[in-house]
């Protein structure tokens, strides 16, 4: 069990700990970041990618019929 400081008191708590017991703060826990998580934030940036380039062909479209 290691020790650190609590964020807001600055006093000694576990790391272990969820809140610290001298003043309560909630020690926010970090989730490990997993592959699905990743992949997701890849797979949303790809669609946002391909609409924004289906959006610029209508537009083409479009002007090149009033041409």
């Amino acid at each position: 069990m290691a020790l650190r400081p609590c964020p807001e008191c600055d006093r000694s708590i576990s790391t272990a700990a969820a809140s610290c017991p001298h003043c309560g703060y909630p020690i926010k826990k970090e989730r490990p970041r997993t592959i699905i998580q990743e992949r997701s934030k890849d797979e949303s940036s790809v669609s946002s990618t391909l609409i924004n380039i289906v959006l610029i062909l209508v537009i083409v479209v479009i002007v090149m019929s009033f041409c």
